[in-house]
């Protein structure tokens, strides 16, 4: 949906990040712009400045981070501890935006950021596919899904109209799973892998990999619930996963399981249309 350059603000000399959308996606950066610049808060990516270039091409400034994504982090595993920090600090960023009535729904590893790789300094990235839901202002057409199909919550792979907060809660529990099991909770691509998240259930954490504690497992089961309103807020998650570092204050440094080499092209799809339908209206 847009293009993402390398540059440096004349105003304070800082390297920047200028996001520029291409053909067709202003509307939606213009949006990002907009709630970004409303959800200040240091676990998600700092607005600095939107506005046209010369030709009328919308643009967003970023801060320009430093380190690498969680995707790159979990090539090489991580630990009990580290998954814990990072659901926590996730869960953090993912309360203060549906607070503001804003749903990301497009969690997933790559969009999640490490600074110098830490997982204790979370950054959220990547609300190009966000909506606020107390506006009347929607883009997304019928027979269109937006996210990426390996995280997807049954909602949005059923391409319900109204997706909220809760499907942000599933998607990251699909990237906490993912941390603690080495693999995806549901493997595949396209539809087959939609099918899978509207139909199956994931293996139990406790199956795939004995080092995950039960209590850590029902947290993480409860986020994948079928049914959103089964689902714990981002808020009381915040609450859970800070008592179960409490608890676990001692637990594991060593990486987990390095996550299994899975085709990437899907993860890479945030913006795929469905089969064609009769009507077509507002999402």
């Amino acid at each position: 949906m847009a293009t993402v350059f390398r540059a440096r603000d004349r105003v304070s000399g800082q390297e920047v990040a200028l996001k520029e959308a291409r053909l067709g996606f202003e509307r939606r950066l213009e949006m990002e712009a907009v709630m970004l610049e409303e959800l200040q808060h240091h676990r998600i990516l700092r607005h600095v400045a939107h506005g046209k270039l010369w030709d009328g091409r919308s643009l967003l400034v970023t801060e320009w981070l430093r380190g690498s994504t969680l995707h790159a982090a979990m090539r090489e595993g991580v630990s009990l501890r580290q998954t814990l920090e990072l659901g926590y600090h996730l869960c953090e960023a993912l309360a203060f935006a549906h607070e503001r009535h804003v749903v990301h729904r497009d969690i997933k590893p790559t969009n999640i950021f490490l600074r110098d790789g830490s997982t204790s300094d979370l950054v959220l990235l990547d609300f190009g596919a966000a909506r606020d839901t107390s506006l009347d202002d929607r883009l997304t057409l019928d027979g269109v899904l937006i996210g990426s199909y390996p995280y997807m919550a049954p909602e949005q792979a059923l391409g319900e109209l109204s997706v909220g907060p809760a499907a942000d809660v599933f998607a990251a529990g699909l990237v906490l799973y993912e941390c603690l099991a080495g693999h995806r909770a549901f493997e595949g691509t396209g539809y087959g892998v939609l099918a899978k998240i509207v139909l199956a259930d994931p293996a139990p954490l406790g199956s795939l990999n004995p080092m995950v504690p039960e209590a850590v497992s029902r947290v993480v089961m409860a986020m994948l619930s079928k049914d959103p309103s089964l689902r714990p807020s981002a808020q009381s998650l915040v609450s859970l996963l800070a008592e179960l570092r409490a608890e676990m204050v001692e637990c594991s440094e060593v990486p987990l399981v390095p996550r299994r080499r899975t085709a990437s092209v899907a993860e890479s799809t945030t913006v795929t249309k469905r089969p064609p339908v009769v009507e077509r209206q507002l999402d």
